[in-house]
């Protein structure tokens, strides 16, 4: 009984395998995590299409999934001065507010996550953080 137990085991994880909803989704129609959504061809294609506009500005884009955030990484291909870049990038965030807890107010319906962050992350060519605000659904 025994090996039939075992048999009966494999059968049913086989079965859920195959009835694995594809591009990781649960159930709910939702990505089990902000990283399986960011990894997404949708999301993917919409980076894509970020990127060619930004590279025209000297901005290259990355977007990571990290917990309940979903992080816009932007980085200068070219040094910029920081002191005169963060004060201008947190106007021009601040103006964007809107727009970004629009994001993170969505991302509820698509990722299985409590209370998801909006995270917007600008870097100089070296690496450095020039400027970063996070941005709620209640923005």
């Amino acid at each position: 009984s025994q090996e039939s137990s075992s048999d009966d085991s494999s059968e049913t994880s086989q079965s859920s395998d195959s009835s694995k909803v594809s591009d990781d989704l649960e159930n709910t129609g939702k990505y089990v995590t902000m990283e399986d959504y960011v990894n997404s061809e949708a999301v993917q294609n919409m980076v894509d299409s970020m990127l060619s506009s930004l590279e025209q500005q000297g901005i290259s884009i990355v977007l990571k999934g990290d917990g309940n955030r979903l992080i816009y990484e932007y980085t200068y291909q070219e040094q910029v001065d920081a002191g005169t870049a963060a004060p201008a990038l947190e106007s021009a965030l601040s103006d964007q507010s809107a727009t970004f807890a629009q994001v993170a107010a969505s991302l509820k319906a698509v990722v299985d996550v409590e209370d998801p962050i909006v995270m917007v992350t600008y870097r100089n060519a070296d690496g450095s953080e020039i400027y970063s605000q996070e941005f709620t659904a209640e923005n």
